[in-house]
């Protein structure tokens, strides 16, 4: 193969891979926003309670969440959607997933950065 056609073959490969966020997840193939989001995760120590992967942790999985109902320890429902991740994030024990201690910190992201969490998470695939 020519050194043309291989620039070409990186070039189409790189289209093909700017799909959907939910099934690049898989492939590690991230949004610069999701990839920013899931280094803060690992930053903030999200994801020693959150598992990426779909593995118990002592917090939901981050596996397919997004946009999935999830019962609330108060007796209420909540989709995981923007809202939800933000106000989970700024306040964290208001709405404790059932079955999970309330052990969150309150952590101080700013909007920006609480958008690329926002992008990882739901980069991880739908519910």
């Amino acid at each position: 193969m020519s050194k043309a056609a291989v620039i070409v073959a990186i070039g189409i490969a790189g289209l093909v891979g700017c799909g959907s966020h939910s099934s690049s997840a898989g492939t590690g193939a991230l949004s610069p926003e999701a990839t920013q989001g899931r280094q803060l995760a690992s930053q903030f120590h999200c994801t020693d309670c959150h598992s990426p992967n779909g593995a118990k942790r002592q917090g939901p999985t981050w596996k397919g969440i997004w946009g999935s109902t999830v019962q609330l320890d108060d007796g209420t429902s909540a989709v995981v959607d923007t809202g939800y991740v933000a106000e989970s994030i700024r306040q964290p024990q208001e709405q404790v997933v059932k079955g999970f201690a309330p052990i969150m910190p309150t952590l101080a992201l700013t909007d920006p950065q609480i958008a690329a969490v926002t992008a990882y998470i739901r980069a991880l695939g739908t519910g």
